[in-house]
């Protein structure tokens, strides 16, 4: 591996180590295309007064060692002038462009008009466009086009290992090898690709594909031999990378020689590579249609089709308060103690569940049965262990068996996996993954560990992007209260796109051993109160009952110019009326 890394000793100063004179058909020098160590060309001409000039502007350009291309029948074309030197020692006659696939021009094939012409590309992505590029100019002037597809890095590399000229004229193909690759069947999958040849009876299944933000694309193969039923196990593969694909050629070649692994795998990597950057075709909406709002599942908390996330700290009751949900969905339990509009049909929910196993989960759901003496309720239950993103095929084959229409996810951290604060890859690949599930789904998330220590507003713990993806976005907290089985929360609406923010909504659970119940409840204790603008405050006493402005004042501790002001901005927008007693009290459609 010493090759790989460079000796800080040695000098890396550029080094001439070759030169290639171009000629017109007479011998005529035109220009000199110069190689150096490290690895680099240049070009250059020699003005009137003979000076080197390092540029070849308003030189004709040619092919190399034109002068004996013409006088030849036959000609091989290769890759750089190197490869050309390599087959002239073996009295072949030989050709190339200079600067590769960027400054070929189709009018070189001019040159070989009539004549027999055998291509051999170097043994990679760039090498064989490049052989695909001259081929298309030679097609339709060439007495006979062919090809020669080596396994070796290219003709000099072939050389050094022992070929030759004799073994050369049978290795060589028709060109239909280069330009038509083999036929193959795609079919998109959940993480990935099936690529399917019919006529070599292989299937390679490539999945969990991962577009990076390097720009790499990565993913894993599965192969299987249809004649022989023997199936590959899977492996990681880097399909932007010529290194890996070349190894993998050569692996194949070893392994399982009857197949041409070379345009298998070319094929595969280019498709692979062009799918996984491609997106949805675009459609055409008109404003002219039957165009309907968003809709909600469960309102006014769940959109449909649309992510929704409730976030808390540890102890919250997220999993309870989820659980209620799933049964007003469920059910649906339309009469439901939460005051929620539940849907018009039972949706069919999935709890997937980082978390707990199935059997506390049943158990969960059984108090609140209980508890809410509501009928027997089914669960739909997966433990879960990989992140969404790498069992996304197993899940949505379940869901979609079950006609599933909404999941919770309880919790986000696991359900993404890595380091949330800063791995924006996985976080990108969980929402990718959610959206293939095709359900609407509601997330458990918890608070920032820095909101937690700080006067900030509480936000998602992880990255930013969480807030940026979800459509919908509440808090949970809890109040501080003695008595342990009486628990209240409130659920605060953080941040919406499509909908206006809802009003708080306040719940109180009672646990038990064997019953849950909840019921709706106005957010009235302080630690609610401070998290909300001051009319929301006022709002939310009203609710209890009607309340004389010393009253408020002294529940909110405000001075009374604070409180006559907001009382006046809460009667103007006619959200609050004055009592004949001097109370005031709250609109009748300002309790919905």
């Amino acid at each position: 591996m010493s090759d790989l890394f460079i000796n800080e000793k040695q000098s890396t100063s550029p080094k001439i180590v070759a030169t290639y004179d171009y000629t017109d058909e007479t011998g005529n020098f035109l220009f000199q295309v110069v190689r150096y160590e490290p690895k680099n060309f240049k070009q250059r001409h020699k003005d009137s007064k003979g000076e080197w000039v390092w540029n070849i502007k308003g030189v004709r350009s040619v092919i190399y060692h034109l002068p004996e291309v013409i006088k030849s029948d036959m000609v091989y074309w290769v890759e750089g002038e190197k490869d050309v030197e390599a087959l002239s020692k073996l009295d072949l006659v030989a050709t190339t462009s200079h600067g590769g696939t960027n400054n070929f021009k189709p009018e070189y094939a001019d040159y070989l008009t009539g004549k027999q012409v055998i291509i051999i590309p170097d043994n990679d992505s760039a090498g064989y466009e490049y052989a695909k590029q001259v081929s298309h100019s030679l097609i339709s002037k060439v007495k006979e086009l062919k090809c020669i597809l080596l396994q070796e890095k290219d003709i000099s590399d072939w050389l050094d290992k022992g070929g030759n000229v004799q073994t050369l004229s049978s290795l060589q193909q028709d060109i239909s090898v280069l330009l038509n690759p083999i036929p193959i069947e795609v079919t998109e999958t959940i993480t990935g690709f099936r690529f399917h040849w019919q006529k070599e009876q292989l299937t390679i299944n490539v999945s969990r594909v991962i577009s990076h933000t390097d720009g790499r694309i990565t993913g894993d193969i599965q192969l299987i031999f249809e004649a022989t039923k023997h199936t590959e196990p899977s492996f990681g593969f880097n399909f932007s990378s010529s290194q890996t694909r070349k190894q993998l050629t050569k692996s194949f070649n070893e392994k399982y020689p009857k197949l041409q692994w070379q345009g298998i795998i070319d094929e595969l990597c280019r498709q692979v590579q062009k799918l996984a950057l491609t997106g949805e075709p675009i459609k055409e909406w008109w404003t002219s249609d039957d165009v309907q709002p968003p809709v909600y599942l469960l309102e006014p908390i769940l959109l449909k089709d649309l992510p929704t996330i409730i976030f808390g700290e540890k102890g919250v009751t997220k999993s309870n308060l989820a659980l209620v949900f799933y049964i007003i969905l469920t059910l649906p339990w339309y009469d439901n103690s939460l005051e929620l509009i539940a849907p018009s049909r039972s949706i069919k929910t999935v709890i997937l569940d980082w978390e707990l196993p199935g059997h506390i989960a049943q158990w969960n759901l059984k108090k609140l049965q209980q508890g809410l003496n509501l009928p027997p309720i089914p669960l739909y239950h997966r433990r879960c262990r990989s992140p969404l993103a790498d069992d996304i095929e197993a899940l949505q084959k379940y869901l979609f068996e079950i006609k599933a229409e909404a999941v919770i996810i309880d919790s986000l951290g696991r359900a993404v996996g890595g380091e949330l604060l800063k791995d924006t890859e996985n976080i990108n690949r969980f929402f990718v993954a959610l959206d293939k599930l095709k359900v609407t789904p509601l997330i458990l998330g918890q608070t920032s560990k820095e909101a937690e220590t700080s006067k900030k507003r509480k936000s998602v713990y992880g990255n930013i992007m969480f807030e940026y993806y979800c459509r919908s976005i509440f808090e949970l907290c809890k109040a501080e209260t003695i008595d342990e089985d009486d628990v209240s929360v409130a659920l605060f609406h953080r941040a919406s796109n499509l909908t206006k923010l809802q009003k708080p909504m306040g719940f109180r659970f009672n646990f038990n051993e064997d019953k849950t119940t909840i019921v709706r409840e106005a957010v009235s204790y302080p630690e609610f109160l401070e998290k909300v603008s001051r009319q929301s405050q006022i709002l939310e006493l009203l609710r209890i009952k009607p309340l004389k402005t010393e009253e408020i004042m002294e529940a909110l501790d405000i001075k009374r110019s604070n409180a006559d002001v907001t009382l006046k901005k809460l009667r103007d927008k006619n959200k609050i009326v004055k009592l004949p007693d001097g109370r005031w009290g709250i609109k009748s459609e300002q309790l919905l």
